[in-house]
């Protein structure tokens, strides 16, 4: 029986970036939870958390901790890190379902910025669906009363840096295997946050109950799986288009944020996030569409 390989790397690269969609989904409703607890002390245990689990995974399945390209492992941890700060920030002061949106917008600017890192061709569509995507924000923005404008340019910021993140990942995609990319972003966020704990920046120190202190717990565990499997998706051969099924993610930030927090959406604002899925979703049909004209030509 003739296996085919490719047809297996899609659907392991697709049940990759589902489950990776499903863990994400998690780790927002608990952060979004936890608005009490100030954003940095979740990250630090977010990472904290995620790095235990990386270290004892490295040493089990025998993998070395030094990293071949350590200035991109850096300058990887470095980026997401902070799309990982301003994204918890948002989460806890957003609707969850805007939240989410916005920082689904890093598909576009990782098509834009995929130009610059890994030389790859921009076209004027693309900018034209980042242009319909920034409409969808404003509608949001506008017609959303829970939504300022501070709060939003730092989601778009986020979502930017997920962005570059992303094409830092694909670009050690021959020099690092995802589980020494994945210990060392939370190790490096771990280094990051620890610093404003006992800040005012930070909001302080808030001490966790039993309850809380689980699902910190929790939220590392989560977070873990959700940066395995979506480095596992983006470092595979797969087709592009498998990272549309990431898009799921915003209507389970929609069904949870109705369920968990009884958060209702006005009707213009919704419009601007459905504008916004379309964009992304029809860039990264077409990105798929160009890549694969391009092999054949």
């Amino acid at each position: 029986m003739k296996v085919n390989l490719n047809k297996l790397k899609t659907e392991n690269a697709i049940l990759n970036i589902l489950l990776s969609t499903l863990f994400f989904s998690f780790m927002n409703v608990i952060v979004k939870y936890l608005s009490d607890i100030p954003f940095f002390e979740l990250v630090f245990f977010r990472a904290a958390i995620s790095c235990v689990i990386g270290f004892f995974t490295l040493k089990q399945m025998r993998v070395s901790f030094k990293p071949n390209n350590p200035k991109m492992i850096i300058l990887r941890g470095i980026t997401g890190t902070i799309s990982l700060m301003l994204y918890f920030y948002t989460l806890q002061r957003m609707p969850l379902t805007t939240a989410v949106t916005i920082q689904y917008l890093a598909p576009l600017f990782t098509a834009i910025l995929a130009g610059v890192i890994l030389n790859e061709r921009i076209t004027w569509v693309q900018w034209m669906f980042l242009a319909v995507a920034f409409v969808g924000v404003l509608m949001v923005e506008g017609f959303d009363d829970q939504v300022g404008w501070k709060v939003m340019s730092l989601g778009i910021t986020a979502s930017f840096m997920s962005g570059l993140t992303y094409n830092l990942i694909r670009k050690m995609r021959s020099q690092e295997p995802p589980i020494r990319i994945v210990f060392y972003f939370p190790l490096m966020s771990a280094i990051f946050s620890f610093p404003f704990l006992f800040t005012d920046i930070g909001g302080g120190w808030v001490w966790p109950d039993l309850k809380k202190a689980v699902l910190l717990i929790l939220l590392g565990v989560v977070t873990w799986f959700a940066q395995l499997f979506m480095t596992k998706a983006y470092q595979s051969d797969a087709p592009g288009y498998i990272s549309i099924f990431n898009y799921l993610g915003i209507f389970l930030g929609a069904a949870f944020g109705y369920i968990f927090f009884n958060e209702m959406l006005t009707v213009l604002a919704s419009f601007g996030i459905l504008i916004i899925l379309v964009s992304v979703v029809l860039s990264t049909l077409y990105q798929s569409y160009i890549k694969r004209k391009g092999k054949m030509v």
